[in-house]
């Protein structure tokens, strides 16, 4: 894989991390 892919890496990540903050507020019921 080339070293481009770090940079769609990082996105994805900070996109997992909106995920995982959107279902933490769901499961605090805070939606």
């Amino acid at each position: 894989m080339p070293e481009t892919a770090q940079q769609p890496s990082t996105y994805t990540l900070f996109e997992t991390a909106i995920g995982w903050i959107g279902i933490a507020w769901s499961e605090a019921g805070l939606t």
